[in-house]
């Protein structure tokens, strides 16, 4: 999903002013646009677990979309004025298929986000907007699905936090696909979160928002509950999309297929594109500061 990254610039903090209506109902909102992209482009609705601290709201999910659910618990919430109601956590899920990738590397690289951090380094900076780039992330773990393909698996990395920049996780994936490829070491990740050392964020292209899932997200006083009804309908409708994207998988493994039948015959061309050289990420042009970008936004103001 273009889950936590293309949903909310303004996402950087949860609520602090627990009690401005306004300031709940937008972060709560903000879940709720992580969403609305994911459903736009996948048309998948993913299950949407909120779990409270306390007894508070009830919200029976008789919809199975998980979009309504969210905007069901928007409108109660501004409805009923509950001025506590912020989001406390989030968790993330990014799916990736393990290939020939250096796990324990990017396991040790992984465990160096834990904690609080300046991860400027690690998002698409919105200077005009975001102060502060210190976040919380409360763990960060790897693990093994249940999905193999033509002898490759898929194992998902597991990301839980108080909040999030604007494409933090897809940045702190990305290094660490280059870190599984033994292309940078894991302890360039203690460079990059070393804003002192490194003020400037060198350039290099995010991973993939396909296999970023929005898990669950933790709200003070709110009880998720669901009807067996609701339940049925969702896992039926869970059930008919995978049948639906398994049937896209066999067309294209046929048309692979085909592919295999038609060039079998024919020597492999000389012409095979090389990869491009990596460059080190220390080494790489950088992106504009946050003062530089500060001072440059006055400008335009003034």
């Amino acid at each position: 999903m273009e889950a936590e990254e293309d949903s909310f610039a303004n996402d950087n903090m949860i609520a602090e002013d627990t009690g401005s209506e306004q300031a709940v109902s937008d972060d709560f909102e903000n879940v709720s646009r992580v969403q609305e992209t994911q459903d736009a482009r996948m048309e998948l609705n993913f299950t949407l677990a909120c779990v409270g601290k306390d007894m508070g709201i009830e919200v029976e999910r008789g919809a199975v979309s998980a979009l309504n659910f969210l905007r069901a618990c928007n409108n109660q919430i501004r409805q009923e004025n509950l001025f506590m109601f912020s989001c406390l956590s989030r968790t993330y899920k990014y799916l990736f298929w393990r290939e020939n990738l250096n796990l324990a590397e990017m396991e040790i690289a992984g465990m160096k986000f834990v904690g609080e951090h300046d991860f400027r380094n690690f998002c698409k900076m919105d200077a005009a907007n975001v102060h502060n780039y210190r976040r919380h992330i409360t763990s960060f773990e790897f693990s093994r699905c249940n999905s193999r393909s033509e002898g490759d698996e898929l194992w998902a990395m597991t990301i839980n936090g108080s909040a999030f920049l604007w494409h933090q996780i897809r940045c702190m994936v990305a290094v660490l696909f280059m870190i599984g490829h033994g292309l940078e070491l894991p302890s360039v990740i203690d460079e990059l979160l070393d804003t002192n050392r490194t003020p400037r964020k060198p350039q290099y292209v995010m991973a993939s928002e396909l296999p970023l899932i929005l898990q669950s997200c933790e709200f003070e006083r709110l009880r998720y509950i669901c009807s067996p009804d609701a339940g049925q309908s969702l896992r039926e409708h869970l059930k008919n999309e995978i049948r639906h994207y398994e049937l896209q998988a066999a067309i294209f493994q046929e048309a692979l297929l085909s592919c295999s039948h038609t060039i079998k015959d024919r020597s492999p061309s000389s012409h095979v594109k090389k990869k491009a050289a990596h460059i080190p990420l220390m080494s790489r042009p950088t992106e504009p500061s946050y003062e530089e970008r500060q001072a440059k936004h006055k400008a335009r103001t003034v």
